[in-house]
């Protein structure tokens, strides 16, 4: 009997999307690489290297962030704080936060303010894009 490859899904086959992407991390080279996978996939990416000016870009472009995506430890203020700033700008905004770990209290912290996504690093870009078109998908 043949015997059947379990076909690999690659970064290809996992579907983007045109929304608009608030990307924030302070690491440099791993920015420019989640930028340029989101934009292959035909998303429009904002990004920011710290809290503050993250802030900065989602109070002037609101209105057309579909979803955050933000690194726990940030320079500044820390993703954590982001969230929560955001969250009282627009309670309804998604939020996916990413950490090499997350501490469960501070997981309890996250949940409060309603963030229920997460991701950890280093990322893996095909559970990035997976992660972002569920969530998208969710409103």
């Amino acid at each position: 009997e043949p015997i059947i490859e379990k076909e690999e899904e690659t970064l290809e086959s996992i579907p983007g999307g045109t929304e608009t992407l608030l990307v924030v991390e302070d690491e440099e080279m791993l920015l420019t690489s989640l930028q340029m996978i989101l934009v292959d996939k035909g998303y429009k990416v904002l990004s920011a290297g710290d809290g503050f000016t993250a802030l900065k870009i989602y109070q002037e472009k609101k209105n057309e962030i579909a979803l955050v995506l933000t690194d726990l430890g940030l320079p500044n203020i820390s993703g954590l704080e982001v969230c929560q700033q955001i969250k009282v700008i627009n309670p309804n905004e998604h939020i996916i936060l990413a950490s090499g770990y997350i501490d469960p209290n501070m997981k309890s912290e996250l949940q409060k303010v309603s963030i229920q996504h997460f991701l950890y690093k280093p990322y893996d870009f095909k559970k990035v894009l997976k992660m972002l078109r569920e969530v998208l998908d969710e409103k």
